[in-house]
């Protein structure tokens, strides 16, 4: 039975999705100096690897619930209000870590920036999904935000921690998040359902190929995240300098941004699936390479291919899922998906990397790129014919 669907609500405007770029861009500042922090964390707050580790951990559980509820308080909150919210929330757990509050706090702190950003996200994704150009959206976003997180890391990890420390880091990342935040308002004071304007007569969301296009977000970011948690280790274990490993590994945002700026600039010039076949190929090819990189050469190959291949494909994956939910409620949905597989993939592929080294490794990110690829053409079926 078709549901009538209404069409008062109108897409977004170029300003609102400068906005939601801006919170992508602020969603992402903390999981950009992850491991600065938890090496703050030991080397200066005494904690062992594994309490250390848990403070990431708890910020990922705060950013997937984050997302996982998006569906509900999304329509019961002003998107303005929320992004305030949040601020005051990640103000807050930052001001406890940069003080030096203990481990217990600390947790909880973590937990609660990990809410507030995972927020930022959730409100970006829900007006990407609704742009009349869904692809390009997500595509801009990517291409903007991780090339300019790639820069704040740069700037702050040279210039600001090596003086202020810790304190430093939390202010510079305090102070960037509200600037960027200020951008809502530019936001709708309320969600419709604009993403549902633009697709009348498309009926009911088919919830099962809703739930295979995000079940596909969540293994391609557990497959990535398996590989990268240990592309560090990998490069150190060849041999190469340091340095060497720290600057290539810096590149990756920065080949995802320039994966991304092309979708943006073709748009639909070029075939989604066409797109899509040659992200997973790229990265099952440099998921293998990495294993084997016994040149500089090759590492660099596999760690640009890497940002590459999640470039190209995200956008695409994303507009997918926003293209079956035909209310646009549940596209908010997506970051909870990248964060619980981001959360996983280190975890597997810890299990994977101490059993049998790169070539396990390796293995198991195929197989959750292949695993990825079967939920996004079962989730397509829908978006097809929508």
């Amino acid at each position: 039975m078709s549901a009538t669907v209404s069409t008062s609500a109108a897409p977004p405007d170029r300003a609102a999705i400068g906005a939601a770029i801006a919170l992508f861009t602020a969603g992402g500042l903390f999981w950009a100096f992850l491991p600065f922090f938890i090496g703050l964390q030991e080397d200066r707050g005494g904690l062992s690897a594994t309490q250390a580790g848990a403070l990431g951990s708890a910020y990922l559980v705060g950013f997937t619930i984050a997302g996982l509820a998006a569906p509900w308080w999304s329509m019961r909150m002003s998107p303005r209000a929320a992004v305030a919210v949040s601020v005051a929330l990640v103000w807050l757990g930052l001001a406890s870590l940069a003080f030096g509050v203990g481990y217990l706090p600390a947790l909880i702190a973590c937990a609660g920036i990990g809410l507030a950003l995972g927020a930022f996200w959730a409100i970006a994704y829900r007006v990407f999904g609704a742009a009349p150009n869904a692809e390009r959206a997500f595509a801009l976003a990517i291409a903007i935000g991780y090339p300019a997180l790639a820069v704040i890391t740069f700037l702050i990890g040279h210039f600001v921690l090596p003086q202020s420390g810790l304190f430093g880091m939390t202010t510079a990342i305090a102070l960037l998040i509200g600037l960027l935040a200020a951008a809502a308002v530019k936001l709708p004071a309320q969600f419709g359902n604009a993403a549902a304007a633009t697709r009348v007569g498309a009926g009911e969301e088919k919830r099962l190929r809703l739930v295979c296009g995000l079940a596909a977000i969540a293994l391609f970011s557990l497959a990535f995240a398996a590989v990268w948690a240990f592309a560090e280790r990998i490069g150190t274990q060849a041999g190469f300098a340091g340095s060497t490993v720290t600057s290539v590994l810096s590149s990756n945002l920065l080949f995802t941004g320039l994966g991304s700026t092309g979708i943006a600039l073709l748009g639909k010039r070029i075939g989604r699936w066409q797109v899509l076949v040659a992200s997973y190929v790229l990265l099952a090819v440099c998921m293998a390479v990495l294993g084997h990189a016994g040149t500089i050469a090759l590492f660099v190959f596999a760690i640009a291919g890497l940002g590459f291949g999640v470039g190209t494909g995200l956008p695409h994956q994303m507009s997918i899922v926003s293209q079956c939910d035909v209310r646009g409620r549940y596209v908010a949905l997506i970051a909870a998906m990248q964060g619980l597989g981001t959360a996983l993939g280190p975890l597997v592929g810890g299990v994977a990397f101490q059993s049998s080294g790169a070539t396990a490794l390796g293995i198991v990110g195929a197989a959750a790129l292949v695993a990825s690829f079967a939920m996004l053409i079962a989730a397509d079926r829908h978006a097809r014919t929508a």
